[in-house]
């Protein structure tokens, strides 16, 4: 495994979510509900891209409905909506655990762009902060940067915090 460059923490209160970022990496408040971080500026795209970073985006939401068994339901049509709108969609793998003390589901998969063809490697997180809200992460790199970025996205994930 690649060894974790070093690491800060990055705060956003509105949202109440710390997290530990590398040092090099900056982040950009997208709205009060959502924010993103970006990696360092990578090489070797230029053909696509005048500058290409890898990102993550932490975003707090509502679910369209709090019935009794919403979380899961979430999780099984957003794979659902996913497999019909990205091209050449692969799932890798799930996973569920506790994040911060609280439900959490992790899929990673791959995508192809295309207008470009470049693929795509994905973590998504689904973490259900009470009974009408949730967050969702959203991490994304080329798949040549996979190797790079996915330990990365995952130490990020497994350091949030939840502090509302």
């Amino acid at each position: 495994m690649a060894e974790l460059p070093p690491m800060a923490t990055y705060s956003h209160e509105e949202i109440g979510i710390s997290i530990s970022v590398p040092e090099n990496w900056s982040g950009e408040i997208i709205s009060e509900l959502q924010f993103r971080i970006f990696g360092e500026p990578e090489t070797g795209f230029e053909e696509y891209f005048d500058e290409y970073r890898s990102t993550m985006s932490y975003t707090l939401a509502e679910p369209d409905n709090t019935n009794s068994g919403w979380f899961e339901t979430l999780i099984k049509e957003s794979v659902e909506e996913m497999a019909q709108d990205y091209n050449e969609f692969q799932l890798i793998k799930e996973e569920q655990f506790q994040i911060a003390n609280h439900p959490a589901y992790v899929r990673y998969y791959e995508w192809t762009e295309e207008n470009t063809g470049l693929r795509l490697s994905q973590v998504q997180s689904l973490i259900k902060l009470d009974d009408s809200a949730f967050y969702l992460i959203n991490a994304a790199t080329l798949k040549p940067l996979a190797e790079k970025y996915l330990p990365i996205f995952n130490a990020i994930l497994q350091s949030t915090q939840i502090t509302r």
